[in-house]
């Protein structure tokens, strides 16, 4: 069998804590974009097998399988599943490749795949896990906050400083370039408040007036204080580490944000009875790990 991506939806990201869709609960923007992508395959959810989306932050508002509740929440056939699942920031990718072997084994036809958070009204650690918040546990595991764990990668690789942050530039700039010529206009979902006002239809967190220079203003988000008792572990882990850059900092960093997105994927034999097209096929797909302190380059799906 073989699973091809026959359309996906995502919402604008908002701005964490600030944003225009701080105050939305995840359920709604799941349920958004569900109806969202219904509207696009001719017999709606009619032959959806299942759902799966990845959410790290299983707890208050995104706890008690948000996939699933979301699909309640918007008034779906009761009929449909659905789960939730968290590998941290590939968390969506993996959602993406447990829908797409599922369709490949023939267990599925149809199964919707994507991610959901919703950083402003579950913040990032707040499931208090044991991993970071039990310090013998902490310990034991070599915990660090993946920011300290960007600057280890980052100084391994040889990478400077002017290097990083004209990355963050370009990726504005382009982010902008595609948001203006209407690149992003054929998956975005705009998304409503309960009232049914609109809440936001662009992305946020994309910054038009970025600047090197301003880029290079800003304070690195670690420095050599921050390590504490932490050097001669660091050092003694990692044998090729000869010295510590640090280097990130909110410009080059990936923003706090709240969205949801989702892919419908299938087989060819769903495509052909709703006559859909398909977008992409997913013909592989790996999972690795490596180092705990080297967290940015440890837990990846592709």
């Amino acid at each position: 069998m073989e699973a091809y991506i026959y359309d996906g939806v995502r919402t604008p990201r908002g701005s964490a804590r600030k944003g225009s869709l701080k105050e939305l609960k995840p359920v709604e923007m799941v349920a958004q974009l569900y109806k969202g992508l219904e509207s696009r395959i001719p017999s709606g959810f009619d032959r959806v097998d299942d759902v799966v989306l990845g959410c790290v932050t299983q707890i208050r508002d995104q706890g008690a399988n948000i996939a699933k509740t979301a699909l309640l929440y918007g008034g779906f056939h009761e009929s449909i599943p659905g789960m939730t699942v968290n590998r941290y920031c590939t968390s969506g990718l993996d959602a993406v490749t447990i829908a797409a072997a599922r369709v490949k084994a023939g267990m599925d036809q149809l199964v919707l795949a994507g991610g959901v958070e919703s950083s402003s009204r579950v913040p990032m650690l707040s499931d208090e896990g044991a991993w970071f918040s039990d310090p013998e546990v902490s310990q034991k595991t070599k915990f660090i906050h993946m920011s300290l764990s960007a600057d280890l990668t980052a100084s391994l690789a040889g990478l400077n400083r002017e290097v990083l942050d004209e990355y963050a530039f370009q990726s504005h700039k382009r982010a902008y370039h595609a948001t203006q010529n209407g690149y992003f206009a054929k998956s975005m979902i705009p998304l409503y408040d309960e009232q049914g006002r609109l809440l936001l239809q662009h992305d946020e967190l994309i910054r038009a007036d970025i600047s090197m220079d301003a880029l290079s203003n800003l304070k690195p988000s670690h420095e050599e204080k921050h390590l504490a008792n932490k050097k001669e572990l660091l050092f003694k882990e990692l044998p090729d580490l000869k010295e510590i850059q640090y280097l990130h900092h909110p410009g080059n960093s990936p923003s706090l944000a709240d969205g949801a997105s989702l892919l419908a994927i299938g087989s060819k034999e769903i495509g052909i009875k709703e006559g859909l097209k398909p977008r992409a096929k997913i013909i592989a797909s790996t999972s690795a790990s490596c180092h705990p302190l080297l967290l940015t380059g440890g837990k990846s799906s592709r």
